[in-house]
């Protein structure tokens, strides 16, 4: 599966537009994960960030696969939201047809973000940031060696932070209650 695969498959499995560019990165980044798809992820302000899946997501919207649509937030912010147009629905079926399993990992990602936390862009931040520093740890880590260690990275998380980040994590399978 390649990056533009992955990006079609995420949008592809969600009922809904997906809302906001760090809602497209942080579920793409769960999904790489338990896809195994290597896109590129490495530390950024709002958490993990790829420029490949920015880069990606830009040009399937330029070539008619992906529609973008943008509205001003109460805070007089863009917000952009992201679905498929059709002849981004029939390349998701084909890429359904061709890789069943990462497709399936994919929409499992999508389900579990919305349901657990509905695409909320700060707690997909917060476990991204959580999930990047125990990937980064290689064993488990405690709240007070996570908020350390997210200094480094100009990252400030509070416990609560890291306490919505960690039940999505566990949701996804990424990490254990402890």
């Amino acid at each position: 599966m390649q990056a533009a695969e992955l990006v079609l498959s995420v949008l592809g499995s969600s009922a809904k537009p997906i809302d906001g560019r760090t809602a497209i990165q942080k579920i793409v980044y769960f999904a790489s994960i338990k896809t195994g798809v290597d896109v590129g992820y490495t530390p950024h302000f709002y958490g993990p960030y790829s420029p490949i899946v920015a880069q990606t997501a830009e040009n399937l919207e330029s070539t008619g696969y992906i529609t973008e649509e943008s509205r001003l937030t109460t805070h007089d912010r863009v917000m952009y939201s992201y679905s498929l147009s059709d002849d981004g629905a029939k390349v998701v079926d084909l890429i359904r047809k061709r890789e069943p399993s990462n497709y399936v990992k994919a929409k499992k990602v999508v389900d579990t973000c919305r349901k657990i936390v509905k695409n909320n862009i700060n707690v997909l931040s917060w476990a991204a940031k959580v999930y990047f520093l125990l990937s980064q740890k290689g064993s488990e880590i405690s709240c007070d060696e996570v908020v350390e260690k997210g200094k480094e990275f100009g990252w400030q998380l509070s416990s609560k932070e890291i306490d919505s980040g960690a039940k999505l994590l566990v949701g996804l399978g990424l990490a254990r209650k402890s």
